[in-house]
Order: C-alpha cells, then structure tokens, then sequence
C-alpha cells in the first residue's frame, strides 16, 4: 500500500485532476462502487497530497466527466493539504457515457484561467484518467488536447481496464511516456509512483511565485 506521505514533489503548479465518472466505473462487474470511493478518489487524493498546498504553492482543482463536465472545485477553492484531501474524499459519482473531448475543453477554458485560479508564471499540469473509450465528441478529442497542449498545459493520462484506447491516450498526452496503464482499478496504486514522478518532472523549474 502506498501511503500518501511516501509520495513527494516540492515543485510549484496549477494542477486539474479530470476524473472519467461513468458508469461503466462502479459497475458491477467492474468491482462496484468501491472502484470509484477506495481506488480512484484515493488515487486522486495521493496525487494532490504529493504537493505542498496553498496560495503560492501548488493549487489543485478537480472536474468530473462523463457525456458532459462538472467542475467540482477550482484552483483558487483550496489553499491548505488536510480541506483540500477531504473535499476529494467525499466527490461523488453520478455515471453516464463518456467525452473526454469536454473534459479537455473545459479544464483549458474554464479552470486555467486566472478567474478560476491560474497563476500566469506557474507550469500548468492536467491529469486525465479515463476507463474506457470517448464515446462522445470522439472526432474531437485529438483536437481538443491539441488545442489544450498548444496553450502550455502539459497533459497526462492515466487508462484503466482494457477498455481504453491506448494509442488515443497516448495521443492525447503531452508525450507519449506520459500515459500510463492499470489493468484494473486494484492496480492504481501500481502506477502511482510514476505518474507523481512524471508530473513533478513536468512541472518546470522557476515556477514559484
């Protein structure tokens, strides 16, 4: 088990967790609601843990997709570790289909932006964890993370199950070594490491305010 202390990058960034929340998550089949509540909220909450919260440190902000978008929280809404962990803790789920397309679009025009929080001199880091195949807006996704990339926020994504499209994941991501893959919700912890180590890696030196 990979406990959220053990994990640590002391680098600055404007970081957006975008959660995929259908259905096909808490299936059950899939594992159930234990998929979404004990894998990927404390998934998402070792990630943002990894960093020193606050106003001049690193902000986190978290949105739901599944056909559409909901911005549970902004950058700006939390600016200590122990609220910002809680309100993660307690996201819920609500299902549907798939568009990571929205997803995408919505992190680049409503969430990095300095309304909801963005601080112009700080590397802007996305992470989009996805189980299964855009099954709306498909044409647009490639589209859409270009767009995203070109206005200087570094992607990562993050495919669960067989389900995914591996190579559109990959696509998607700012480079290709920034995707990565667990076979099954179980397996999120496996990856943690890296994916934590890759976003602080990602996130350029000089980004302090």
């Amino acid at each position: 088990m990979c406990h959220i202390a053990a994990l640590k990058c002391a680098k600055v960034a404007d970081l957006v967790l975008a959660l995929d929340q259908s259905a096909s998550i808490v299936g059950q089949k899939a594992g159930g609601m234990k998929n979404w509540n004990l894998r990927v909220l404390d998934f998402a909450r070792k990630i943002a843990g990894a960093f020193t919260i606050g106003q001049t440190e690193t902000q986190v902000g978290v949105l739901k997709f599944n056909q559409t978008v909901d911005i549970v929280f902004n950058l700006n809404r939390y600016s200590d570790r122990a609220s910002l962990l809680d309100a993660i803790g307690k996201i819920p789920i609500y299902g549907g289909d798939t568009n990571i397309a929205i997803a995408l679009r919505t992190a680049r025009e409503s969430m990095f932006i300095p309304s909801s929080g963005s601080r112009s001199n700080v590397a802007k880091v996305l992470i989009l964890l996805t189980d299964g195949t855009a099954n709306f807006e498909e044409t647009n996704t490639v589209t859409e993370a270009t767009q995203t990339k070109d206005a200087g926020i570094k992607i990562l994504t993050v495919g669960v199950t067989s389900e995914v499209k591996e190579e559109q994941l990959k696509e998607i991501a700012s480079d290709r070594s920034y995707y990565f893959y667990a076979a099954d919700f179980d397996q999120l912890n496996n990856i943690l490491h890296d994916v934590v180590e890759t976003s602080c890696t990602v996130v350029e030196t000089g980004g302090r305010i």
